[in-house]
C-alpha cells in the first residue's frame, strides 16, 4: 500500500513538473506575484466580515493592507526573477502568503476585537474546556464568555450583567449580576438586593470603603432587548453594568458557538 502511494506522488510530481517547464517563467511569476496582491484584499475583506464590531477606526486596515499587499507582491515578483528554480519561486510565494496572514491579522484588532487573539484563544479553550468555569460568562474577553455560554447553555440566566466599582475611572472590584425569573443574585456577597413594587426594578445596596452606597437600577436594566450599560455615579465611585449578550453576532462568534455546541453538547 505505501508502495502504491509512493508510486502515485512520484508520477503526480513528475506531470506536475512537466506541466509547469511548459508555461512561461514570465507569466508564472507575475501570476504569482498577483496572487499575492488579490489574497491580501480578500483577506481584509474575510476579516471585518468574519470579525465584525471594530467601529470605524478599523477602516485604518484596509488601505494599510492593500498597501502591504501591493508592496509584497512587487517584492516577491523581483525576488522570483532572480529565482532560477521553480521551487524556490514557490518559497518565496509562500513566505509573502504567510506574512501578509499574520500582518493582517495583527492589524485587525482593538480593546474588544482581536482577530489573532481571538484564534489563539479558541485553540486554548478547544484544548483545554475543562478550564472553562461559570464566571468566565462574564469575561470581557468575548471569545471565552462564549465558550461559558456554550458550556453552561442548561442553566444560563436570562440576563447577564458584569459589574465593575470604579475610583477615579480606575476600577478595582469586579464582580457580576443575574436574573432568572424573578430571582436575581450576584457573586457580590455584600450587595443587599431589594425589589421594589415597580416590575423589574431592583435597590443594590452596599458599603465600599466605608461609605454606605444604595443604586437604584432602572427597569431597563431587565427588560428584554433595551437591556443597556447602565452607569451611575456617587461622588468619587462610579458603579457600571455591562451587558452580556447571549446573541451572537455573525461571523466568528456564530460559528465559535456553533462549532462548540455540536462539540460540547452531543
Amino acid at each position: 500500500m505505501i508502495l502504491f502511494w509512493i508510486g502515485i506522488i512520484q508520477k503526480s510530481s513528475g506531470f506536475f513538473k512537466n506541466f509547469m517547464m511548459k508555461i512561461d517563467p514570465r507569466i508564472l511569476r507575475f501570476a504569482l506575484s498577483l496572487l499575492i496582491f488579490l489574497y491580501s484584499a480578500f483577506l481584509v475583506e474575510f476579516l471585518h466580515d468574519f470579525f465584525p464590531g471594530i467601529g470605524p477606526i478599523s477602516m485604518g486596515t484596509y488601505p494599510l493592507t492593500y498597501l502591504i499587499g501591493l508592496i509584497s507582491s512587487v517584492l516577491g515578483y523581483k525576488l522570483m526573477i532572480k529565482m532560477k528554480s521553480f521551487f524556490r519561486c514557490l518559497a518565496v510565494f509562500f513566505s509573502l502568503f504567510l506574512l501578509i496572514t499574520y500582518i493582517a491579522f495583527d492589524l485587525h484588532e482593538s480593546p474588544t476585537v482581536d482577530a489573532l487573539k481571538s484564534c489563539k484563544d479558541a485553540i486554548r479553550i478547544m484544548r483545554h474546556t475543562e478550564n472553562i468555569t461559570f464566571k468566565d460568562i462574564f469575561s470581557e474577553n468575548r471569545t471565552y464568555s462564549i465558550a461559558g455560554m456554550v458550556k453552561y447553555k442548561d442553566v444560563l440566566p436570562e440576563y447577564l450583567y458584569s459589574c465593575t466599582y470604579e475610583e477615579d475611572s480606575h476600577p478595582f472590584y469586579s464582580f457580576y449580576l443575574w436574573k432568572s425569573g424573578k430571582k436575581i443574585g450576584s457573586n457580590n456577597k455584600y450587595w443587599v438586593i431589594d425589589s421594589l413594587s415597580r416590575q423589574d426594578t431592583a435597590i443594590f445596596r452596599d458599603v465600599v470603603k466605608g461609605a454606605r452606597y444604595e443604586i437604584i437600577a432602572p427597569p431597563a436594566l431587565f427588560s428584554g432587548s433595551s437591556k443597556h450599560l447602565f452607569k451611575e455615579i456617587y461622588g468619587d465611585l462610579e458603579v457600571t453594568f455591562w451587558p452580556i449578550s447571549q446573541n451572537m453576532n455573525h461571523g466568528f462568534e456564530t460559528w465559535f458557538y456553533r462549532f462548540l455546541d455540536i462539540r460540547w453538547n452531543k
